[in-house]
């Protein structure tokens, strides 16, 4: 912080909740739902961000606050809160609250950590999100009580970038109070973004700063959203395989142990179970990935990059993807188990053939 300021510099901090509450949302169809004026489509502001490409931009609701968590706001605060509405079957509440002007940096520093590290509205948060999946309807398709959900903050100001030192930033993303080491410091906050020099974003695991001289142009906090959402999905699908996999496998197993296995057909509803499973696995990642794609802004295209692997995405991906061949595996396995088991019969019954015939020419 720049030597003698004590007045906290204009700007606003955004808590996110994603919730994975279905399978897709119908956007179209949600959008008919709510009154004219109530929902708008979000896309990228600037020009440079235009190299983005999203097939189906997500849906933004705005919504009333709880009177309840209304009453939660720090004095002077302003909270406004919306959803944004992803069509592979996310959910994203935003409790955006804005800090009045010439409020002492030291009230702010303080009310800011325990809103990103101690906040009592990620409980809201989901309750909204329930209820709001409740009045899709049915552009909600398969709709899933997933208690899966993503949190983040993105602490926003226009200020200058050189506003805040080391410390005071490590102490806001962080929640560190100790002073880092460099080697620390640059591990925890090296996601450090420059575009020109009065801008300024860092990403961290569990909240980001954004300092941007236009107060409109939100399209960083738009790409660390849709990351967060991309996580999420990967960690809901994550958790489906580890629910439904070994349940496969245990019946897998007991049918492998039955006698006369090749007399049934118990094998196939089986198989198509574990095809099911894969297939279905595969084409709701594919849809989440394919859901934004950066094509020539470099800069945008390294937040995002930057994004997903602080926030470990990359190790969540793998998990999918292996358990997902272990499914492959274990239907081929299952697979050649049930023709060798239907070979082994006839081949047993071929024997009793020719053994009554031998049997019938001497008698």
């Amino acid at each position: 912080m720049t030597a003698g300021a004590t007045v906290a510099p204009p700007g606003w901090v955004t808590l996110y909740t994603l919730v994975d509450v279905g399978e897709t949302i119908d956007l179209a169809s949600a959008e008919r739902g709510f009154a004219e004026g109530a929902t708008s489509r979000r896309r990228p502001r600037r020009l440079e961000a235009q190299t983005i490409r999203i097939p189906e931009p997500p849906l933004i609701v705005a919504l009333a606050s709880p009177e309840e968590l209304l009453a939660q706001v720090p004095i002077g605060w302003r909270l406004r809160t919306s959803a944004c509405l992803y069509d592979f079957g996310v959910i994203s509440l935003h409790h955006r609250l804005e800090w009045p002007a010439a409020q002492p940096w030291a009230d702010v520093r303080g009310i800011l950590a325990a809103l990103i590290h101690r906040s009592s509205y990620r409980s809201w948060a989901q309750l909204q999100a329930r209820e709001l999946a409740a009045t899709l309807g049915g552009a909600l398709r398969e709709p899933e009580p997933v208690a899966t959900d993503e949190d983040y903050a993105v602490i926003r100001w226009l200020a200058s970038p050189e506003w805040i030192s080391e410390d005071e930033l490590a102490w806001l993303l962080l929640h560190e109070a100790r002073p880092l080491a460099p080697g620390s410091r640059d591990m925890l906050l090296g996601r450090d973004f420059r575009y020109t020099t009065d801008d300024r974003t860092v990403v961290a695991y569990d909240a980001a700063l954004v300092i941007e001289p236009d107060p409109a142009d939100e399209d960083v906090e738009f790409l660390l959203e849709f990351a967060n959402a991309q996580l999420l999905e990967l960690k809901v699908y994550d958790g489906l395989l580890d629910v439904r996999l070994p349940a496969l496998e245990a019946r897998a197993g007991s049918l492998s142990a039955r006698p006369w296995r090749g007399l049934s057909r118990q094998f196939q509803p089986l198989l198509m179970e574990f095809h099911s499973l894969t297939s279905t696995t595969a084409r709701l990642m594919e849809r989440a990935d394919n859901a934004l794609r950066i094509t020539d802004d470099i800069f945008l295209a390294r937040i995002y990059r930057a994004a997903l692997e602080v926030m470990n995405e990359p190790a969540w991906r793998r998990s999918v993807e292996r358990k997902l061949t272990l499914a492959r595996d274990s239907a081929e396995s299952l697979n050649a188990l049930s023709s060798a088991s239907r070979t082994e019969f006839l081949e047993a019954v071929i024997v009793l053939l020719i053994v009554a015939e031998l049997l019938l020419a001497l008698f």
